[in-house]
């Protein structure tokens, strides 16, 4: 991918949750700790990982749907997190989000006019638009149709609920869409419907897409880079087509040794890369590497030194001793 405009830069983004005792905050979560990447015009940047790495945290601290502790925003120039008022609500028009989940995103007491219609109202924009047509041709865009606009959300299918939260994200027309694993939910032939939809919707309207997902055959299809994270941080960073190809970090090589190949004879030949036990609590990470105690390649200073993002080749970073 040629692009080579920074949309959205983050610096050293940091979020960690108190965990409260009775008298005293016991720890902290470090669910987000010193994250730091870009993502490109027009590009679809994906965020990999377990569960519980910190993935939906960051696409939520990127708009600021949460507030981070430490960190900088810096979206097409503009410091996001020193917005306020009606310049905020003016970054907010530019971005979108799609949660995770259909079934709870949707306000179940409102109509699907209601629903797409309450960012319009909200941002001032319903003399700029005849709102009935408006909303017609958002539905078209994600292969609804008009009848849909006054049903509830029950009488709908997982699909086409994501269908539906996935026109709301787009109504205000942003610049910058953060999807939260939209098609985790569905099956196999409506999500690849999905990731079709996306892919066009984003060449028609320009789109940016921070796309959250532990799917690596979906960032394989739909995202120009990766950034992989795990236990808050990010690990390895850089084009999709290199980081597969040449997976620098032992994490990257892991989660890419475990992705199933259709074909039986190859998969029965392709050594796997095991690591012993789970992942360690956010709670109380491991000193230096967080992956240290897992990984197949680790060396005594692993334990002792806490490594930095480096630039191995253009735009392909890795957090790892091996690099340094």
């Amino acid at each position: 991918m040629s692009a080579t405009k920074v949309v959205l830069k983050v610096k050293n983004l940091r979020k960690w949750f108190p965990v409260k005792g009775v008298f005293f905050t016991k720890g902290f979560v470090k669910a987000v700790d010193g994250v730091s990447f870009e993502a490109y015009e027009e590009t679809t940047l994906a965020i990999v990982g377990e569960s519980g790495c910190g993935k939906t945290t960051l696409a939520r601290l990127i708009l600021r749907l949460i507030e981070p502790d430490e960190g900088s925003i810096i979206y097409n120039g503009v410091d996001v997190m020193k917005l306020s008022g009606k310049k905020l609500m003016e970054f907010r028009r530019k971005t979108g989000i799609v949660f995770q989940d259909p079934y709870s995103s949707l306000n179940p007491r409102m109509t699907i006019y209601e629903i797409l219609k309450e960012p319009l109202e909200t941002h001032g924009m319903l003399k700029e638009i005849d709102i009935n047509e408006y909303l017609v041709k958002l539905l078209e865009k994600v292969g609804l149709q008009k009848e849909h606009l006054y049903r509830y959300p029950h009488e709908f299918s997982g699909g086409q609920r994501q269908r539906i939260a996935i026109a709301r994200a787009l109504a205000l027309s942003p610049e910058l869409v953060v999807l939260d694993e939209p098609t985790s939910s569905l099956d196999v032939s409506v999500q690849a419907q999905m990731l079709n939809m996306l892919r066009d919707i984003q060449a028609a309207d320009k789109l940016t897409y921070i796309f959250i997902t532990h799917d690596l055959g979906i960032v394989r299809y739909l995202a120009h880079y990766v950034a992989v994270m795990y236990l808050g941080k990010i690990v390895e960073y850089g084009p999709v087509e290199e980081v597969f190809e040449k997976p620098l970090h032992p994490y990257t090589k892991v989660l890419l040794s475990a992705v199933p190949i259709p074909d039986p004879s190859i998969a029965r030949s392709r050594a796997r890369i095991k690591v012993i036990g789970e992942p360690p609590s956010p709670l109380n990470p491991p000193l230096g590497c967080r992956f240290h105690p897992r990984c197949p390649y680790a060396l005594s200073d692993c334990s002792r030194r806490e490594m930095s993002l480096v630039e191995v080749e253009k735009r392909h970073l890795v957090s790892c001793i091996l690099y340094s």
